[in-house]
């Protein structure tokens, strides 16, 4: 995450990308632009491939039950028949998929009374850290002041998709940098959403470690990112606000 952050700079998108695909997709052959956080391993990715026969990469528009067979219909308006009794598993992304924008909530009200999870003044592009994050913030009374940055990830998202991967990584890992350094690490231990947590103790205690020697220079370069990136966009993206 902290390499994808680093790699924008607030105005190339497209540039990132690529250098995601090249240091980080598990297939950087494929030909499909597109970027939402899958998390898959190395081993999973093998464990999948070695499962099948043959891929398509293509659309799946509909799977229609024809004179010969259930047959599979494809974008680029190709048909395969396909066996009965098929199981089709759907895991099209589920983002913004309304014509209009949400209402825009704050992520704190006027008077520190209400937290709003949110993605119009988001704390972070997945509601669950972001939950996490904000409750216990808020209760300890560090949620304003200490740099936290919210985003309008909808208005950015529908704008250009390869930006709101980059400020999505770049805020994301700047309030995880600030919430380590606010927050008890024996608290933070126990947030079963750590990605760190799938490897050993050593490894993870490294990367803090690294993580904070670096902080106030990657602290900077990820606020310099996100207002060019609110400027260019015209999207809201600073730190968190009381009320509106």
């Amino acid at each position: 995450m902290r390499d994808l952050a680093l790699a924008f700079d607030g105005n190339n998108e497209d540039d990132m990308m690529r250098h995601f695909r090249r240091r980080h997709a598990v297939d950087p052959g494929s030909q499909n632009g597109v970027y939402l956080y899958g998390l898959l391993s190395e081993d999973e990715r093998t464990r999948i491939s070695e499962g099948l026969s043959c891929t398509y990469t293509d659309y799946l528009v509909d799977v229609s039950d024809t004179a010969g067979g259930p047959c599979m219909r494809l974008r680029s308006g190709v048909q395969v028949p396909i066996e009965r009794r098929s199981i089709f598993v759907n895991c099209a992304g589920s983002f913004f998929r309304t014509s209009g924008m949400a209402d825009r909530l704050p992520c704190i009200s006027m008077h520190n009374t209400i937290a709003s999870v949110n993605l119009r003044d988001g704390f972070h592009f997945l509601s669950s850290v972001a939950a996490f994050s904000i409750t216990h913030l808020l209760y300890r009374g560090a949620l304003r002041g200490k740099g936290f940055y919210t985003l309008d990830h909808e208005a950015l998202f529908r704008q250009n998709r390869n930006a709101w991967v980059g400020a999505s990584a770049a805020q994301a890992y700047m309030n995880q940098v600030l919430t380590v350094q606010t927050l008890p690490v024996t608290l933070l231990d126990r947030c079963g959403l750590d990605l760190d947590r799938w490897y050993p103790f050593p490894r993870r205690f490294a990367g803090l470690l690294r993580r904070r020697a670096s902080a106030r220079r990657d602290v900077a370069h990820y606020c310099l990112v996100l207002d060019r990136m609110a400027e260019r966009f015209h999207v809201h993206c600073g730190p968190i606000r009381q009320g509106y």
